[in-house]
């Protein structure tokens, strides 16, 4: 009769033999081992826990990197925690809100890294533009999710539909803020308004990239004026931001916005060549262009792509120089045109009901149209409408796992 023995346990080893193996493994594999039997914690030599901080140290310090490593682990035994990067602890992931919401992300004890030297970790994209003028804030936790629940499923993170966002606003504007003298006679009627009402709206879209794995955002700032007013369309007081590198402060763009409004209000076209460019150090690109919108108004519009990185870590350097101006020059990379990475080379850019960049433009500016917002956004106070792409979970007190 032939017998088989059954193999080992690792716990049924000889506590020698044990001792030696944990001379071999790293003080994360310790951990892990640790956390999973209690025979294994007792036999160790060491603590298998006395190389971790209890939180993110006040400067940049080896056993933050252990931590990390160690939380990333288990963070992939229970999907419903992710890491936070800020404060290196485990926070319930259906706690996070999605941009430009109320809902806050971390906990109160974030106010500790005020006076830490890596405070930087904290900053967010923060796209303050004209002509919607906008302030939408795209946090780090909103990368890391999209593209967790990308790599092991959906019960790790977020729906890249939950990232879509729209504002509708209003701003006065006169003849102070025009660019010309006075609006050319080919484009205005006969009345003579000495005010106007630009109608603005601004939108945002995600989309993931499979190789390399990334995520690229879209955004679109539109303005709404009547015809006769164009020439009002924007003043050297009006921030435009394409990017953290470039923005209305550079000579540059403004020479290119104050000539985009005046080839339109000197032609009768109902369009004026499009200006577009990419940023050599974030790679984000952008394109600028002023139409007819109908047969009384124009609009301006302002649309930029952005390759935010694969969301590993708060380090990759796609996402540091998306959102920090102060940085270096970029370190030599092969880098892949965030606008055709979004449009062409994108999962969701073969799905059934995929918006081009034209089909974007003509949805937005559809909710300006009889004021349809009106029935299709929340009324947020202050003249401002929104959308998010999904509803806000209820949420409470953000519960968090501390080693």
């Amino acid at each position: 009769m032939v017998t088989t023995r059954k193999p080992p346990n690792l716990t049924d080893l000889p506590l020698e033999l044990l001792i030696m193996i944990s001379c071999y493994l790293s003080p994360v594999d310790i951990a892990c081992h640790a956390l999973g039997n209690h025979h294994l914690r007792c036999c160790f030599v060491v603590d298998a826990f006395e190389v971790f901080s209890k939180g993110r140290s006040p400067t940049p310090a080896p056993t933050d990197h252990a931590r990390t490593e160690l939380l990333s682990r288990l963070s992939r035994d229970i999907p419903q925690y992710y890491l936070c990067f800020i404060c290196l602890r485990l926070h319930l992931w259906k706690n996070v809100g999605p941009p430009n919401s109320d809902t806050p992300i971390h906990d109160a004890h974030l106010s500790d890294l005020l006076a830490f030297a890596n405070l930087r970790l904290t900053f967010e994209i923060q796209l303050f533009s004209y002509p919607s003028l906008s302030c939408y804030i795209f946090q780090f936790v909103h990368l890391q999710l999209a593209m967790r629940r990308f790599y092991h499923g959906p019960e790790f993170g977020i729906p890249v539909e939950s990232l879509l966002y729209a504002e509708v606003g209003a701003a006065q504007i006169g003849p102070k803020d025009s660019v010309l003298p006075q609006s050319p006679a080919s484009k205005a009627p006969n009345k003579d308004s000495r005010k106007d009402t630009m109608m603005t709206m601004f939108s945002a879209e995600a989309r993931i990239c499979s190789t390399p794995p990334g995520l690229c955002m879209r955004m679109q700032d539109i303005g709404v004026v009547t015809r006769q007013n164009a020439s009002w369309m924007w003043s050297d007081r009006a921030l435009m931001n394409i990017c953290k590198h470039i923005s209305t402060f550079d000579t540059s763009l403004c020479e290119i916005l104050s000539s985009q409004i005046k080839r339109y209000c000197s032609t009768t076209s109902i369009s004026v060549p499009v200006e577009q460019g990419r940023c050599d150090k974030c790679n984000t690109s952008w394109q600028l262009e002023i139409r007819d919108l109908d047969e009384s108004r124009a609009s301006i519009a302002l649309t930029r792509w952005m390759d935010l990185g694969p969301g590993l870590s708060i380090e990759d350097v796609d996402w540091k120089y998306c959102h920090l101006c102060s940085l270096s020059s970029p370190p030599e990379r092969t880098l892949v045109d965030s606008r055709l990475r979004f449009e062409r080379d994108s999962i969701q850019a073969g799905l059934p009901g995929a918006l081009s960049e034209e089909g974007m433009y003509r949805r937005n500016v559809a909710f300006l149209r009889d004021k349809a917002y009106r029935k299709m956004m929340t009324y947020v106070g202050d003249g401002i409408f929104t959308l998010h792409g999904e509803p806000k979970a209820k949420t409470g007190s953000s519960q968090c796992i501390i080693l």
